[in-house]
């Protein structure tokens, strides 16, 4: 998407912002409107609002992330203290009336570093989902502390803690609101009198259906309307028959936009030659950038959150090593009972389940498959890819169809109008570096040479976009769109059960990549609402690294199943020698924290 006009841009933020004060009253125009064009705001997660509304939620958020990290410090801290303390007694170092209470230090610490863990357990329990990785974690730990591993039990929920903490890191700018988005709206509107002539500022709110408004040269369009002659009552400016306006905000279009009088004038237009006056066919909300607020809100809860891979494990590995577990302590029971002069010892088959439970904790899986993503998120970060989470490193892996932005995208085209020139005059408008990227068609190669299918939807000229589509050689493209018309379009792509990326750079982008399974934004020359919207950015604005994002989404899904099988295949064979009693505890600390190590290990060594 190109572009606002530069010469003006600066100038109508400036008047902007000059007029937010008087008005007073932005935040409270954009938090009703949202308020009352999503009904189902308060019991989404997602919001792409940010008008000012949610900055309790994001303090909530803030709040939350802090909250882990300082549990965190806590439980570390006081398991030290407690390893330094029995250290100390052990080699008499210091004398304690009751040594023994030394290890309770591990039960505060543990306390602390579980919170996650019980809360987890507890959600699944209310919701029928009892097997889960919470609920493992749980006895495996309970079993370490009846077993007086206590320091095994902490490490265990200190791991995981860090584990998520380094996620929520991760992933935190993940969905913040589209701050641009409602930036885009004019704070204040200038409302003409039609018998007197007389102006005044108000609120877009506050202007009624059929209002005129002025809009100043290099201003912003606040509401949507129809573009009129100068009324008789004013006796200054020059009659116009036409105007030109900067409509990337809206359809991405890399020239300027002639529109006539008794056209349509959308919000968010930039008015590009002179001022304007407009009689308003639509009130705040249902003009062209609320529309967009909308889609991207509706787009994100529409886009439901693949299962982690974990919880799929954890459904078949929980309840089957907890079944296990319980058969080692009930068969021998039974058989004492049915037999009493077996000679049988059933307390060193308790002993056997302990020790297999402990064996079973995924401490292993649980840091070694989001471990496995932060390293896929670095090794990406490195050739200018920045995915916001491994949620979506793991998501490009099933692209099959990547959709292309035009301009600003595959290409580089920046409107603008010369100082001091009316549109009329010859080369009043200029478009700079309207072309092919260096690496577009290198881009659309390779993906099609990975058996992705490759289109292009834009909102510029047809002439321009087939132009273009031949020249990289696209599978599939479409001009003249607005907002709503690429986001059609991906969804009926989607509808034919294609997995979905696009890639964007602009406000118009945000429905789009917001309803994408993956969403690519341009993070050099893209807009803030694209960034924020996105899943991936690529930081250098080069197209290619999309090819690149993909391969590095498949060698992490492969590295992730390596430490998988790895960490299940050492289980294995540790939760059958403890059956037989052939492993002690060393065995089942192994399977536990020496996998770990030997993950860390295959997920730091060096890939191509």
């Amino acid at each position: 998407m190109d572009k606002h006009c530069h010469s003006h841009h600066e100038e109508n933020t400036a008047t902007s912002s000059s007029h937010q004060e008087e008005c007073g009253c932005h935040d409270h125009c954009c938090c009703n409107h949202h308020d009352e064009h999503n009904p189902h705001h308060e019991e989404s997660d997602s919001c792409g609002c940010a008008c000012g509304c949610h900055a309790q939620n994001g303090h909530d958020h803030a709040h939350g992330a802090a909250r882990q990290w300082v549990l965190f410090a806590i439980a570390a801290t006081v398991a030290l203290v407690t390893w330094i303390l029995q250290s100390l007694v052990e080699h008499h170092f210091l004398v304690f009336p009751h040594s023994e209470w030394t290890r309770y230090g591990y039960l505060v610490a543990y306390f602390f570093a579980a919170q996650t863990v019980f809360k987890g357990a507890w959600n699944g329990l209310r919701k029928g989902q009892v097997f889960n990785e919470f609920f493992l974690m749980l006895i495996a730990t309970v079993g370490a502390i009846a077993l007086g591993d206590y320091p095994e039990a902490v490490g265990v929920m200190l791991f995981y803690l860090l584990g998520e903490n380094l996620q929520g890191l991760a992933v935190g700018r993940a969905r913040k609101s589209i701050a641009s988005l409602v930036a885009l709206r004019p704070d204040t509107c200038t409302l003409v009198n039609e018998t007197s002539g007389v102006t005044q500022m108000c609120c877009p709110k506050d202007v009624a259906l059929g209002s005129l408004l002025h809009v100043e040269r290099g201003a912003r369009v606040p509401l949507d309307g129809v573009l009129c002659e100068v009324p008789a009552v004013i006796t200054e400016g020059n009659p116009y028959t036409a105007a030109q306006f900067d409509t990337a905000a809206l359809t991405g279009e890399s020239v300027a936009r002639k529109v006539v009088v008794g056209e349509r004038v959308m919000s968010g237009y930039i008015v590009m030659d002179r001022s304007i006056y407009l009689r308003t066919d639509r009130t705040l909300g249902e003009d062209a950038l609320s529309r967009i607020l909308q889609m991207v809100e509706d787009a994100a809860t529409r886009k439901a959150p693949a299962e982690q891979m974990l919880t799929k494990i954890a459904r078949i590995y929980t309840p089957v090593v907890v079944a296990l577990a319980a058969l080692l302590v009930v068969v021998p029971a039974l058989v004492q009972w049915v037999v009493p002069q077996s000679d049988i010892v059933l307390s060193d088959w308790v002993y056997r389940a302990l020790v297999f439970l402990v064996a079973s904790c995924p401490c292993a899986l649980v840091l070694s498959i989001p471990l496995s993503y932060f390293a896929g998120i670095g090794r990406a970060s490195k050739r200018g890819v920045l995915f916001k989470g491994g949620l979506h490193l793991d998501a490009v892996t099933q692209i099959d169809t990547v959709v292309f932005d035009k301009t600003g995208t595959l290409t580089t085209g920046i409107v603008t109008l010369q100082d001091g020139m009316d549109s009329g005059a010859e080369g009043a408008f200029s478009v700079s570096n309207d072309e092919a990227r260096a690496t577009s068609k290198a881009a659309v190669e390779t993906l099609q040479q990975m058996g992705i299918h490759t289109v292009m939807l834009s909102g510029d000229y047809t002439e321009a976009v087939d132009a273009l589509a031949q020249q990289l050689g696209l599978d599939e493209w479409h001009s003249r769109l607005l907002p709503e018309d690429k986001l059609h379009h991906v969804e009926r792509l989607m509808s034919e059960g294609r997995k979905v990326a696009f890639v964007g750079d602009g406000i118009n982008d945000a429905p789009v990549l917001a309803r994408a399974h993956v969403g690519f934004a341009m993070g050099a020359g893209g807009t803030d609402a694209a960034v924020e919207t996105a899943d991936v950015v690529l930081a250098t604005d080069d197209p290619l690294r999309v090819a690149d994002a993909i391969r590095a989404g498949r060698s992490t899904r492969r590295l992730v199943w390596e430490n998988v099988i790895l960490a299940i295949g050492i289980k294995t064979i540790v939760l059958l020698l403890s059956a037989f009693g052939l492993a002690g505890m060393w065995a089942a600390v192994f399977a536990d924290t020496g996998v770990v190590l030997l993950c860390v290990l295959n997920v730091l060594r060096p890939r191509r």
